[in-house]
């Protein structure tokens, strides 16, 4: 799928982690950004990161353009990288940094007519999503307003489609040590 976009969400704090960049946790030989982008670059024709650190690797980064809202924050600032850098991309197919085991048929499953997120028997999984880029508009407006900046909600105004995955454990998120130990032992 060359024109589309692979966005590594990696702007976030990691409070969970103490402070500690969790894109350069080691997992097994490997950081976790070096995990997604591994799973992620297969499935689309370039990826971006979502954030100010490049962690060394020939990847663009966009910051995000409206702090403060978590991960649709960055998914805005993917969305004005894409506009500025590629606008013949068709949409952006985002993962977070954390998740080291994200699926190989994500866009397979994801990429369709309209926005799409993941579920899984726990729940919805808003950070793995794809998001046409014809959304910036309404995107940017529902960032400039008061309604919020929850990814699940956007996704819900946008009518986003919910794809089941079975497999919970291509959803592991790393937010915290704890979390780090658990998918070593896992690995292993």
């Amino acid at each position: 799928m060359d024109n589309l976009l692979g966005v590594i969400l990696a702007g976030g704090q990691s409070l969970r982690m103490g402070g500690v960049d969790k894109s350069t946790a080691i997992l097994g030989e490997k950081r976790l950004v070096d995990h997604v982008l591994a799973r992620l670059s297969g499935q689309v024709g370039r990826v971006i990161i979502s954030g100010s650190d490049d962690y060394g690797l020939p990847l663009a980064t966009a910051p995000d353009a409206l702090p403060g809202q978590g991960p649709l924050a960055g998914l805005h600032g993917a969305m004005v990288w894409a506009l500025e850098n590629a606008p013949q991309t068709l949409g952006l197919l985002c993962a977070p940094v954390d998740a080291p085991y994200l699926p190989l048929d994500l866009a397979a499953r994801l990429v369709g007519a309209g926005p799409a997120i993941a579920e899984t028997r726990a729940g919805l999984q808003p950070t793995f999503g794809f998001w046409p880029l014809s959304l910036y508009e309404q995107l940017d407006a529902h960032l400039r307003t008061d309604e919020g900046g929850a990814l699940r909600y956007f996704a819900r105004k946008t009518g986003a489609r919910h794809v089941v995955f079975d497999d919970e454990r291509a959803f592991l998120n790393i937010n915290a040590p704890d979390d780090l130990m658990r998918a070593q032992g896992e690995a292993s």
